[in-house]
Parts: structure tokens; sequence; C-alpha cells
């Protein structure tokens, strides 16, 4: 069964962002290569890296009641992510355990979609 769940890299503030809506933690292959590529990021030319390992922030927000909601989960919080500017306090931005509810979905669904659509019809008329 495939799931959909958010990673939120910050490669400046050393932090990386969990969010699951099932509340799994992050599988350790995971953690190892994205705590080795932020290393790698970091690292200057001369081959110091004064970060460490980054900070993993499992975030505790909203958690779906069904089996196939997850990738509506991870939309909303991208949206609220890009749309919000949000870069840091994840945890006071996203707090919010309860589910989704329906008209909430239903929001998110015809943003995105239109969204979309917008881009479409934006190349369309540059070709």
């Amino acid at each position: 069964m495939s799931h959909w769940q958010l990673l939120v890299v910050c490669p400046v503030t050393n932090v990386v962002a969990w969010f699951c809506s099932l509340r799994k933690k992050p599988d350790t292959h995971i953690k190892t290569a994205i705590n080795n590529a932020m290393k790698t990021a970091n690292t200057t030319a001369n081959g110091t890296n004064n970060q460490g390992t980054p900070k993993w922030i499992e975030v505790k927000s909203h958690v779906q009641s069904g089996g196939y909601e997850c990738g509506y989960y991870v939309m909303h919080w991208m949206w609220n992510i890009i749309s919000g500017g949000l870069k840091n306090d994840w945890t006071m931005w996203f707090l919010d355990g309860t589910t989704l509810d329906k008209e909430t979905i239903t929001t998110i669904h015809q943003k995105w979609a239109s969204y979309f659509l917008k881009v479409q019809s934006n190349q369309c008329t540059k070709s």
C-alpha cells in the first residue's frame, strides 16, 4: 500500500520537517540519505561543515481517518507552507491533530486544480 508523506528540507537552518498523516516516523534509510545530502550541501569548498546533523522535526498535524486521503493531506500542507511563506516554527503552524473534513479536502482539490489549470493555460499561451 502506498502512502504520501511530506519532507521539507531547509538547508540554511539545517532543519528537516517531516509530515505524515498517519504519524509514522521517517524510515531510517530516508533519514540517512537526507542527513548525508544535507552534510554534502553544507560542506564548504575547503571541506569543512559547521552545521552537523540536521535537526529533524516530526510535525504533529492533521491525522487521516481513512486509507486513501494522504495525498490531500500532503497537498494541504504544501499549500499552507507555500502560500504562507513558512520557513520555520513548524510546530506552531501545524499543531491541529484533527482529521480534515470533507469541505476542507474539497477546497484543497479545487485550489490545486485551479492552480494547475492556470499553469497549463500560461504555458499554452507562451508556445
